[in-house]
């Protein structure tokens, strides 16, 4: 639980110092004149997604790592507001530990359209089947959009989360690390 507490800190502090000064620094990049815009964040995004999982498990167990892939799909409600939903699935510990993970998130975007890199902050819930046990999760996290073009964006992102897994005695943590690919109607 200390390195839960630790890495929440961690987050904290880097949300506080970090993002206003990189939303700051944007705006000498702006693309295109104001009004025609890079890409909105309103409407449909479709994306791929590969992951890395840390799940950190109470009383001693040792933590099970591995890596997910799947499928993104969002809705920008407002010009700033998306709702997220991922599917992913993987192994633990190159063994046949199987996972499975569904993510419902919804973001908030620091920068507007007219800007190539967005940073964005992030939180839900996340449903995970580990070789046949139930989990359920509530995280945070952070990342950052990069636009290639009006359409394309790669996503890099980190979320830490707590929550219970059924038959496991106490609470355990989930580390995530995600990069993605999104297409944006």
């Amino acid at each position: 639980m200390r390195i839960i507490s630790r890495s929440l800190r961690t987050l904290a502090v880097a949300a506080l110092v970090g993002l206003p000064t990189l939303v700051s620094a944007q705006d000498n990049h702006r693309v295109g004149h104001p009004g025609e815009g890079l890409s909105h964040n309103m409407g449909l995004s479709i994306g791929l997604v590969g992951s890395g999982v840390v799940l950190d498990l109470p009383a001693g167990a040792p933590n099970l790592n591995g890596g997910m892939g799947g499928v993104t799909v969002g809705y920008g409600i407002r010009k700033n507001i998306t709702h997220l939903a991922r599917l992913q699935f993987g192994r633990l510990d190159g063994s046949r530990t199987d996972i499975l993970q569904l993510d419902g998130e919804t973001r908030y975007v620091f920068n507007d359209e007219n800007v190539r890199l967005r940073p964005f902050v992030d939180g839900g819930l996340s449903y995970l089947r580990v070789s046949g046990e139930n989990a359920g999760f509530v995280k945070a996290g952070l990342g950052l959009s990069y636009f290639l073009t009006p359409r394309y964006a790669l996503e890099a992102s980190g979320a830490i989360g707590l929550g219970k897994i059924a038959n496991v005695d106490g609470t355990s943590g989930l580390r995530t690390a995600r990069l993605g690919f999104v297409w944006h109607r």
